[in-house]
């Protein structure tokens, strides 16, 4: 899987289970904050837990420090890929 499809999909988890439309959102935009979308913490629960049921990585605090994760599209997609690499060397 490569950053660009994973980006795609983090894309559609945000338009189908939060109801957010992420056309106007550029892949490093700050999801916090932004001019174009703001989650708020909710939203980023949500965002969390569906991104974990899709990729089987952790998105906890006891796992990974979630406000350096949960920045942009980008930042996201990049510790998926890293994650992803991690259980696939195991």
């Amino acid at each position: 899987m490569d950053k660009r499809k994973i980006i795609s999909t983090i894309r559609e988890i945000l338009l189908v289970n939060l109801e957010i439309d992420p056309s106007p959102l550029a892949d490093e935009d700050p999801l916090h904050g932004g001019e174009t979308v703001s989650l708020d913490s909710m939203e980023f629960m949500e965002l969390a837990f569906s991104l974990e049921q899709k990729f089987d990585v952790p998105f906890d605090e006891e796992t990974v420090e979630l406000t350096k994760v949960m920045v942009s599209l980008s930042t996201i997609a990049d510790y998926i890929l890293e994650s992803l690499k991690e259980k696939a060397a195991v």
